[in-house]
C-alpha cells in the first residue's frame, strides 16, 4: 500500500483541538470522503477526556496507486491558535514530466496576518473529496481496486508548571498575579496555587514561629499542605482543561523542589517544570514591600499594631533565610529556569528553549512595577458610521463626535493644570491614537500632549463585512451572523480578524504600557474591550461583551493584585453602538 502523508511543518505543532473540534472534525472528513463508497475510515480514536491536543500528522493511506508524499504545508501560526486557517486549497504539481503521479498541496492563507479559524472552516474535507475523488477515477480507469484509509496522529500538548522560589517580601505573588492575567489573556489557561492560602485555610496558627524550621511538627505540616496543593495542581492539569499552574510558595529548599519535581512528572503526563526566582537585595524595596504588601495580608487583618505585624513578618524571613538555597547555575544546569534581580535590573536565564517559557521570559523583562500609574481609554468620538449603524469604515466624526473631542482636551487640561511640564513645555500625559480619522480627530483636538499613532490600536477588521449594517449581514451572510453568534471571540469575519487575533496584534501595546506611566489611549470598542480586559483580568468569553459606550473615559489604576477602574461619562449625546449577537 502507497500513503500519502499530510504532515504539518514542526513549528505549527502547537496547533490546538479540543475533544469535541476532533470529534467535528472526524466527521467532517467522513462525509467529504464518502467512507461507505470507499472504504475509508479513521482509524485513531479521540481521547474521551475533555483535554487540548495537537496535530501532529494527517496520513492518508491509499491502496494500489504509485503516489508520492504530499505535503500539507501551512503558515506559521503563534501557539494557542486553536487552528488552520485555510482560505485557498490548490492542487500543485511539482514535476511536470510526470502530471499523473506526482502532486504537491498548498495551503495559502489569502490574507494580510497570521490567522485561525474555527474547525468547522477547516477545508481539509474539501481536500480529501476533490482529490480523493480524483485518485479514486485514477484507479477505476486503470482497473485498480481503490481502497482508502484516513489517519489522524495527534497527541496532548505540552503542560507547565511553574514553581516560584525566593523568600518571603520578594515579589513572587505580584509576578504570580501579573504572569496568570497575562497568560490567561493571551489564552493560555493558567492558575496559582498559593500556598498561603492553603495554609490559612486548614492551619489557625498565623505568626512566624509557624516557619520555624526547628519544630518538625510545623515542618510536617507544610509538607502535607504543599502535597495537597499538588494534588489539585495534578487534577488541574489533567481533568480541567489546565495549562499552566503556578505554584506560588518560597520553596526556597532544593529538596522540597526536586519533591514538587518527582511529583509531577509522576502524575502528568507531557509535563514541563520551569523555576522562577524573584531576588531582591535591596533593603530599601524589601522595607517598602513589606509595609504596602503585608500589612494588608490576610495573616495580619486582625493586628491594629503595624510595628508587631513587621517584627513579626521580619522574623518569618529569617526562619527561611536560614534553610534558603538559592537556585545555582550549577547544580541546576538542567532545569529550565529564570532568575529576577531586584525587580528586573537583571536577569538569568537558563534552557529557555521552548516557546512558553520564551514568551514568559518576554513578558518577564517588560514587566515594570511604576507607582501611581493611570491609564485612560477612550474610544474615538462618534463617526458618520456609528450614525449609520454600520461597522468598521474609517469615517470622520459626526457634529457630537467632534463636541465630545473638544470636552475630551477641556478635561484633561483642567486634570493637568496642577501636574508640572517637562522642558519641552509638553504635558507628561502621553496620547496613543489609533490611525483611522475618527480616532485622529478625536486626538486633534488635545493640546501640549505627545501623540504617537499605532495601526495596532485600529478597529478590528471586519472583512467582507465591513460597513455594514448587522442587518445587512444577517440578510447577505447568514452564516457568518449565525457563526458570530456562537462563539464572538473566536469568530473570525471572512477576510478580516477575531478578538483572538487582536490579542495577539495588542500584546506588543501592552508591554509598552507597562513601560509608561500616564497615557491616554484613544481607540475603537474592540480593541478598548480587549484593554479592559487585561487590566481587569476578565475571562475571555467575556471580552467580546463588554459594554464600552462612547464618550466615556474609562480610568485605570492598577495595584499589586488588581486594577481600579472607574468610567467617566460625558455629558454628550451619542448613539447606542453595542449589538449583542444572540444565537439561534
Amino acid at each position: 500500500m502507497d500513503r500519502i502523508d499530510l504532515k504539518l511543518r514542526p513549528n505549527v505543532g502547537l496547533t490546538n483541538f479540543n475533544v469535541v473540534q476532533l470529534i467535528q472534525f472526524k466527521k467532517q472528513i467522513q462525509n467529504c470522503a464518502y467512507p461507505e463508497k470507499y472504504k475509508s475510515i479513521i482509524d485513531k480514536s479521540v481521547p474521551k477526556k475533555e483535554i487540548k491536543t495537537s496535530i501532529k500528522k494527517i496520513e492518508i493511506n491509499i491502496s494500489s496507486l504509485n503516489l508520492p508524499t504530499i505535503l500539507l504545508m501551512c503558515p506559521t501560526l503563534p501557539h494557542r491558535f486553536h487552528c488552520i486557517n485555510t482560505k485557498i486549497v490548490t492542487y500543485k504539481h511539482f514535476n511536470n514530466n510526470n502530471l499523473e503521479n506526482t502532486g504537491f498541496l498548498d495551503l495559502q492563507t489569502n490574507s494580510r496576518m497570521m490567522k485561525s479559524k474555527d474547525v468547522n472552516d477547516v477545508n481539509f474535507g474539501k481536500f480529501i473529496k476533490e482529490n480523493v475523488d480524483s485518485l479514486k477515477a485514477k484507479a477505476d480507469k486503470s482497473g485498480k481496486k481503490f481502497n482508502c484509509t484516513i489517519k489522524l496522529i495527534y497527541e496532548d500538548i505540552k503542560k507547565y508548571v511553574i514553581v516560584m522560589v525566593g523568600l518571603p517580601a520578594r515579589g513572587k505573588s505580584y509576578i504570580s498575579y501579573r504572569l496568570s492575567r497575562h497568560l490567561n489573556w493571551i489564552g493560555i489557561n493558567t492558575k496559582i496555587f498559593n500556598l498561603g492560602t492553603y495554609r490559612r485555610n486548614h492551619v489557625k496558627i498565623k505568626d512566624s514561629s509557624f516557619f520555624d524550621n526547628s519544630n518538625p511538627e510545623y515542618v510536617k505540616i507544610r509538607h502535607n499542605m504543599l502535597i495537597t496543593a499538588l494534588k489539585d495542581v495534578t487534577e488541574y492539569l489533567n481533568n480541567l482543561n489546565g495549562e499552566i499552574a503556578i505554584v506560588d510558595a518560597t520553596n526556597t529548599t532544593r529538596e522540597r523542589r526536586e519533591f514538587i519535581v518527582d511529583s509531577m512528572k509522576k502524575n502528568v503526563s507531557n509535563i514541563n517544570i520551569m523555576m522562577l526566582e524573584s531576588i531582591c537585595n535591596s533593603t530599601s524595596i524589601i522595607n517598602e514591600n513589606i509595609v504596602q504588601v503585608k500589612l494588608n495580608s490576610p495573616d495580619y487583618v486582625t493586628q491594629n499594631c503595624s510595628q508587631d505585624v513587621i517584627t513579626d513578618f521580619q522574623s518569618r524571613i529569617r526562619h527561611y533565610e536560614q534553610v534558603y538555597e538559592p537556585l545555582d547555575a550549577k547544580y541546576d544546569e538542567d532545569e529550565t529556569f529564570i532568575c529576577i534581580y531586584d525587580q528586573g535590573k537583571r536577569f538569568l536565564f537558563n534552557s529557555i528553549y521552548d516557546i512558553i517559557p520564551t514568551r514568559i521570559s518576554y513578558f518577564l523583562m517588560n514587566l515594570r512595577v511604576i507607582p501611581q500609574k493611570t491609564i485612560y481609554i477612550t474610544r474615538h468620538g462618534e463617526s458618520e458610521m456609528n450614525l449609520a449603524g454600520r461597522i468598521g469604515g474609517d469615517s470622520k466624526l459626526s457634529v457630537n463626535g467632534t463636541k465630545y473631542s473638544q470636552e475630551l482636551s477641556e478635561f484633561f487640561q483642567r486634570m493637568e493644570q496642577e501636574k508640572s511640564l517637562d522642558q519641552r513645555g509638553k504635558s507628561k500625559m502621553k496620547v496613543w491614537s489609533s490611525t483611522l480619522k475618527r480616532s485622529t480627530e478625536t486626538a486633534n483636538h488635545l493640546e501640549n500632549m505627545e501623540i504617537k499613532y499605532l495601526r495596532e490600536l485600529n478597529e478590528l477588521d471586519a472583512g467582507i463585512c465591513e460597513t455594514m449594517t448587522y442587518e445587512e449581514i444577517k440578510d447577505k451572510f447568514p452564516n457568518v451572523a449565525k457563526d458570530r453568534a456562537k462563539n464572538k471571540y473566536s469568530f473570525r469575519y471572512p477576510n478580516g480578524e477575531s478578538y483572538e487575533d487582536l490579542v495577539q496584534r495588542l500584546e506588543p501595546v501592552i508591554m509598552k504600557l507597562m513601560h509608561e506611566e500616564n497615557v491616554l489611549v484613544i481607540c475603537h470598542q474592540a480593541i478598548a474591550r480587549c484593554l479592559l480586559a487585561y487590566f481587569n483580568n476578565q475571562p475571555l468569553n467575556e471580552m467580546p461583551h463588554i459594554d464600552i459606550p462612547l464618550h466615556c473615559v474609562i480610568k485605570l489604576v492598577p495595584h499589586s493584585y488588581g486594577c481600579h477602574v472607574e468610567f467617566i461619562k460625558f455629558n454628550v449625546t451619542s448613539v447606542n453602538t453595542y449589538y449583542k449577537a444572540v444565537a439561534s
